[in-house]
């Protein structure tokens, strides 16, 4: 199960925390809704806690903005 933690304009004490999101859909640069408001992701990182290949147990995502839409 993929985790997703959110960082807004690069506070990382501003996270939020959900599973399973569809994070297939994410991507740099793309404007994304995230509570009534729109952010750019502007960096995308996997995290994996074992060294054996295989997808990334979570995904850190930052945000900047609000952006109009």
């Amino acid at each position: 199960m993929k985790c997703v933690v959110y960082y807004y304009n690069g506070i990382e004490g501003a996270e939020e925390l959900h599973e399973d999101e569809a994070v297939d859909k994410l991507e740099q640069g793309k404007v994304i809704e995230r509570a009534g408001e729109y952010w750019r992701v502007v960096e995308i990182k996997s995290v994996t806690t074992v060294s054996a290949p295989k997808e990334p147990d979570a995904l850190m995502v930052y945000l900047e903005g609000p952006v109009r839409q």
